[in-house]
């Protein structure tokens, strides 16, 4: 989206995968809606894709950039619990947990750090059942407060699903942006009323920023 004024270029944004027809209008204000709808279907996200020896953590801008990858490896000389039997087997397993506690310790560090950074409210998660345990379990509390958790299916190991899995978190996606534009049209309604701080039209918006609409735009951006 290419947005200038005065023979300036102002605003571009890229919009990769948008469907939609070219449009080329010259207006005031500016024709925004399928830039925002676009954006709302592609909200900011975290796919971590983890097992018992570490991650792979993608952080996606709002509108489907992504913006920063990142790959969390713990030691590998103690993961395996299927050691040699006998009086040491207990030994070796508890070597075992704490190599894996140790090791979703520092990608629950690595999501926190994506959240913030990317801004996201969804939070994929691939991997096996004790991985994704872990991870959650060491999630710092400001990041449970501020994103969704989802569970997708499949696991770190590469066994050509990797296009299933763009499909799966592509809808995952869509999902939340539409939950989360539900909630933000019913937040809207309530705050019509007389002694609400929402506006409705372009002339009332424009006007001056409500405390609706400022909290809107802050989610938008």
């Amino acid at each position: 989206g290419l947005f200038a004024a005065g023979g300036d270029l102002l605003l571009a944004v890229p919009m990769r995968g948008f469907a939609g027809p070219d449009i080329v209008r010259f207006a005031a204000p500016a024709h925004l809606l399928p830039l925002l709808a676009f954006r709302q279907n592609r909200p900011a996200q975290v796919l971590v894709v983890t097992d018992r020896t570490g991650a792979e953590i993608v952080s996606t801008m709002a509108g489907g950039i992504v913006s920063h990858s990142v790959v969390v490896e713990g030691p590998d000389d103690e993961i395996e619990r299927n050691a040699p039997g006998g009086w040491s087997q207990p030994r070796y397993q508890r070597r075992a947990e704490d190599s894996w506690r140790h090791n979703a310790a520092g990608v629950a560090a690595a999501t926190a750090r994506a959240v913030r950074i990317s801004q996201a409210t969804l939070l994929l998660v691939i991997g096996d059942v004790r991985a994704v345990q872990l991870l959650e379990a060491r999630l710092p509390l400001a990041v449970r407060r501020v994103v969704t958790i989802r569970h997708l299916p499949g696991g770190r190991r590469p066994d050509g699903s990797r296009i299933e899995r763009q499909a799966l978190v592509g809808k995952a996606g869509r999902n939340h942006g539409a939950r989360e534009t539900a909630s933000l049209l019913d937040r809207f309604t309530e705050e019509l009323g007389p002694a609400g701080g929402a506006v409705q039209g372009a002339a009332a918006t424009l006007a001056g920023p409500s405390c609706f609409t400022m909290g809107l735009a802050k989610s938008v951006n």
